[in-house]
């Protein structure tokens, strides 16, 4: 793979990492995460599909240009630069248990992502059988839809404050309401 001279060496880095578990998540398609418990793996696969039919739509879309990464790329740009489709793209997203993960500690966190690595930590919660986005996905799984989607942002280098997580929830609801 060669990188463009127009990114930085980190970039080019987090690209190349990229591509690589692209291609492993390609090799084993639907794998549930290892670390994830049966409910939070179903929680997350319904998700990834919910998510997936919402961005079909070109309004939800959207979000990748509403926001952009600390290089002022916009979310859409670096999604191209992978050269996937935003369902393809979901797909290659790990997710892993975060019980470990300080900000877990909150009650409302369900999952949390570093920008532009394609891996988002979920919430195991208090030590029950079924995790917090476990039981928000049966309850209300559009929102868990929300939060998949506004996790897959960070993953494609979307940073905090600013935006605060909040508006960046927000404008995922305003985009891709059901």
């Amino acid at each position: 793979m060669r990188c463009r001279s127009t990114f930085s060496p980190g970039r080019c880095v987090r690209l190349a990492v990229t591509m690589l578990l692209v291609a492993s998540a390609s090799a084993s398609p639907g794998t549930p995460q290892a670390s994830l418990s049966q409910w939070d793996a179903r929680a997350i696969e319904r998700a990834r599909v919910g998510a997936a039919k919402r961005l079909l739509d070109p309004a939800c879309r959207k979000v990748l240009t509403d926001f952009s990464d600390a290089h002022g790329r916009t979310l859409q740009e670096n999604l191209e630069d992978l050269g996937l489709s935003v369902a393809a793209y979901l797909q290659t997203i790990t997710f892993v248990d975060g019980s470990a993960t300080r900000s877990y500690k909150q009650s409302f966190v369900l999952m949390v992502a570093s920008p532009g690595l394609p891996s988002v930590s979920v919430c195991r919660g208090d030590g029950r059988a079924m995790s917090r986005l476990a039981q928000t996905g049966f309850r209300n799984p559009w929102l868990v839809e929300s939060i998949l989607i506004h996790e897959m942002l960070h993953t494609l280098g979307l940073g905090e404050n600013p935006p605060t997580s909040q508006h960046i929830t927000w404008q995922v609801q305003q985009r891709c309401n059901p």
